[in-house]
């Protein structure tokens, strides 16, 4: 029996970037624009300094960049009614 493909539903930069098929530089510019928005998952847990562990903190974020896949889809959607409009209206 083989395991079904896991698709993700969050990418980082990269991913993002190979699934819309544009830059990395781009999807950094749709952040910053606020065109793409970022998931902000709970972080690991907080070390002491030393390295000694100790509580998890569902109020620290964890510090890498992801992009809900839906978000993607969404853009992929809105650029595609945005053309049709225009060809609609030319």
């Amino acid at each position: 029996m083989s395991n079904p493909a896991i698709f993700p539903r969050l990418f980082d930069i990269v991913g993002a970037a190979a699934y819309l098929s544009i830059g990395k530089a781009t999807v950094r510019d749709y952040l910053a624009e606020g065109i793409l928005k970022t998931v902000a998952l709970p972080g690991s847990r907080l070390r002491k300094p030393g390295g000694a562990v100790t509580s998890f903190s569902k109020d620290h974020e964890l510090r890498k960049v992801l992009i809900d896949r839906a978000d993607l889809d969404q853009l992929i959607d809105e650029a595609r009614a945005n053309q049709a409009a225009r060809r609609g209206a030319a």
